[in-house]
């Protein structure tokens, strides 16, 4: 009797390892476990909804865990358009994307402070200092925001860039997230899932409706592993139709240099003592 019970609990225990075996979650294409999914926008409990699955998906291929694991960014932001110089600066920025600091060659500097935007020193200039203060941060903190409370990610299906077929993603904003919540962006993954391009609305200081006459698109290139983190170091820019994508030749390129990991201390981001407010 009791042989006969030791027997049924092994083969138990061997199909129990079986099942096991079969359900193992699959690996995606650089040998990640892959994650698991919810229909219907996941309301069950347990795995992420679909809309999660790709945010999380895109900023594992960007190492979003080890990016936040250092306290700020620093690099050279070179930016020419139609061959004209457009903005140059040292950036240094919060990994969380809350403070930045940039010292321009002029010697003025640009700095939000997690709560408002000031340009110093005083008698400095910079007509497009509220532009400057936060459009290149965040096209180069782009990877690691999909996730921020108030973005929203659907896939919109396989699109063409360049004669070729790219992954892509709309993300598109709750009203009054951020700066501007009416700007979205079309996103297109190479196929390791980083961010190949992204077509883009800028509403600040003209609206929706007249933006969306004029979009444009960012090409990331050039990616480079800093402390095992792929950044882009190079940007074109183009204009772009949804219809057509890419139109004609680059507009505008960008190279980012010297760039590191940094843990510059508070100061860097306070209100330096001689400054105007940015509007």
């Amino acid at each position: 009797m009791k042989k006969s019970v030791l027997v049924f609990a092994l083969a138990m225990l061997v199909l129990s390892c079986k099942d096991q075996t079969k359900t193992a979650a699959p690996l995606g294409d650089n040998g990640e476990t892959m994650l698991p999914v919810e229909a219907n926008k996941g309301t069950g409990a347990g795995a992420p909804s679909l809309e999660e699955a790709f945010v999380q998906n895109i900023q594992s291929a960007h190492h979003k865990k080890e990016f936040l694991e250092h306290p700020a960014v620093a690099f050279d932001l070179d930016l020419n358009f139609n061959g004209k110089d457009r903005f140059d600066a040292r950036i240094t920025m919060l990994t969380n994307s809350s403070k930045t600091h940039m010292d321009k060659p002029d010697g003025s500097s640009l700095v939000f402070t997690g709560d408002k935007a000031y340009l110093s020193p005083a008698t400095a200039t910079d007509a497009n200092a509220h532009f400057n203060m936060f459009t290149w941060p965040y096209f180069f903190a782009l990877p690691y925001k999909l996730s921020d409370s108030g973005a929203k990610l659907e896939t919109t299906g396989q699109k063409e860039l360049e004669g070729k077929a790219h992954e892509t993603y709309k993300l598109t904003f709750d009203a009054g997230t951020g700066d501007t919540p009416d700007d979205w962006y079309i996103i297109y993954l190479n196929e390791d899932r980083t961010i190949h391009a992204a077509a883009y609305i800028v509403t600040f200081g003209k609206g929706r409706a007249k933006a969306e006459k004029d979009p444009h698109c960012i090409v990331y290139g050039d990616y480079s592993k800093v402390q095992g983190v792929p950044i882009a170091t190079s940007w074109k820019f183009y204009n772009w139709s949804e219809a057509k994508g890419l139109q004609g030749e680059p507009i505008g390129e960008a190279s980012l240099t010297n760039m590191n990991f940094t843990n510059p201390g508070r100061n860097l981001f306070e209100q330096p003592e001689s400054s105007t407010l940015i509007e």
